[in-house]
């Protein structure tokens, strides 16, 4: 008779792989948000995009309140980090900890209760009803971030829920295509000359955003229109993200 390895190993390794997730999100989120606070500082405190959240929501939807439980303290610590060190007095730390987690939490339960499970989430039906969710999420996590801080709470409120909601309508049905599109090694499997023209295309599309972006003394937004919408007929979904 085969035994299987001792029950203290395998409760050992489960906790190690825990850890493991916790750590990594930690850094990812920590990373992410020290990104978006020290931009904001080059734009009048203004984050175009808060991408941490979107990031956290990305890994913990689909997955049960202990599978995710790693993530979130991961992400928590990394809040209550990187917000200390952008020189945010003690109740502004906790209360943007709690509005992001609870954005979180919140989104990924109602998600998973009112989205079609027959579909992807960024299938279109189940994408309208996400953007409704961002919307109402971000708005609940600002109304509680902005208790705690002193003065401009309406200009705190709007610029939360700007960017925030923009970081979750961008980036995580993005990442779903992605982790999607190259999963199993789907890439290995490309027809080489359809996997060139789109390298080409995605090469044009980094050289047109060069040439736009790259300089601010012409106005060539329009421009990059062209090589964005030649991404998305080649490549479909994956060129559009």
């Amino acid at each position: 008779m085969i035994q299987g390895p001792p029950a203290t190993t395998t409760m050992t390794s489960i906790w190690m792989a825990s850890a493991a997730r916790g750590l990594f999100m930690a850094f990812v989120y920590a990373l992410n948000s020290w990104a978006v606070l020290n931009a904001a500082q080059l734009s009048d405190g203004i984050a175009a995009i808060w991408s941490a959240n979107a990031i956290l929501m990305f890994a913990v939807i689909g997955r049960s309140f202990r599978q995710a439980l790693p993530y979130y303290l991961g992400a928590a610590a990394a809040s209550l980090f990187a917000n200390a060190l952008a020189s945010f007095d003690t109740a502004t730390v906790v209360m943007f900890t709690i509005a992001n987690m609870s954005e979180v939490a919140i989104g990924s339960w109602t998600i998973a209760r009112l989205r079609d499970s027959s579909q992807e989430l960024y299938a279109p039906t189940n994408l309208l009803r996400f953007v409704g969710i961002a919307a109402g999420i971000t708005a609940l996590s600002a109304s509680i971030a902005v208790t705690g801080v002193d003065t401009g709470r309406a200009e705190v409120w709007l610029s939360w829920f700007l960017s925030d909601w923009l970081g979750l309508l961008l980036v995580v049905p993005s990442l779903l295509v992605l982790r999607d599109r190259f999963s199993g090694f789907a890439l290995a499997k490309e027809n080489p000359k359809i996997l060139l023209n789109r390298v080409a295309v995605y090469v044009l599309v980094l050289a047109s955003a060069l040439l736009v972006f790259g300089q601010n003394h012409y106005p060539l937004m329009f421009a990059i229109a062209v090589p964005v919408l030649l991404a998305v007929f080649v490549a479909g979904r994956i060129g559009a993200v």
